[in-house]
């Protein structure tokens, strides 16, 4: 964003324009493609889920999904990176972290949270909790959240929106 607006001042066009003159320049085409290969190896799997049958509030949200998958270690933790509120919710297992945050987008407004899934670093805890992505859209499907899992490279503002839906059932 703020390589747009400098563009725009720059030149002293529009944000359409100046928009387009960043998109298509090869420093712009850099960054992306380094971008890309920074999700790719980061390893984490990402859902986006709905509000609760109950649940409302992301501390809600959290609480419920990680009753649900069995996580008995969890914390909330502060972190700028995680808009719009700078917070999430951790859950740990001897086999992987998850994560549930807030949706700063409304790319898909009937999916406000987002849940990652990744392998487990040095916080831990005592369970192992199933690691597939598509197995944990399906148990928090029956446990009443309706859950997308996308396919492709869905943070980035050209993704087609392409995914599975997993019906929420009630809890």
């Amino acid at each position: 964003m703020e390589c747009i607006k400098a563009v725009k001042n720059f030149r002293g066009c529009e944000v359409v324009e100046a928009k387009r003159l960043v998109y298509d320049s090869i420093a712009w085409k850099d960054v992306a493609e380094r971008t890309n290969a920074m999700w790719a190896e980061a390893g984490a799997d990402v859902l986006f889920i709905s509000k609760g049958l109950k649940e409302q509030h992301l501390a809600e949200i959290a609480k419920k999904v990680f009753e649900v998958l069995g996580f008995v270690r969890t914390e909330e933790r502060f972190s700028s990176n995680y808009p719009p509120d700078e917070h999430y919710f951790a859950g740990y297992a001897e086999n992987i972290e998850l994560k549930v945050w807030d949706c700063d987008d409304d790319g898909m407004p009937d999916y406000p949270f987002r849940v990652s899934i990744a392998k487990a670093t040095w916080r831990k805890g005592p369970n192992v909790i199933v690691e597939d992505e598509r197995k944990i859209a399906e148990i928090l499907a029956n446990g009443g959240f309706k859950v997308f899992v996308p396919r492709g490279a869905w943070a980035r503002a050209d993704w087609d929106g392409e995914g599975q839906v997993y019906t929420a059932r009630s809890a």
